[in-house]
């Protein structure tokens, strides 16, 4: 079973849940649904969030090899 992602969990990332408009800093699309302060978009957000996650396991692999 997996756990579903609280849109809070993103804020390291750049997105916190809210209601402004904004553009995202890396794809430039608009977005509605974000906190005033977020400079990503949440799938920006969670695609750097992803790609961080992947790289810590590819780095500890290497390290315990």
């Amino acid at each position: 079973m997996t756990k579903e992602l609280d849109k809070r969990e993103l804020v390291p990332w750049g997105w916190a849940p809210g209601s402004y408009m904004g553009k995202c800093c890396d794809c430039g699309d608009q977005w509605m649904d974000g906190d005033k302060r977020a400079h990503r978009c949440e799938r920006c957000a969670m695609i750097l969030r992803y790609t961080q996650a992947e790289q810590k396991v590819a780095d500890l692999a290497y390290l315990s090899a």
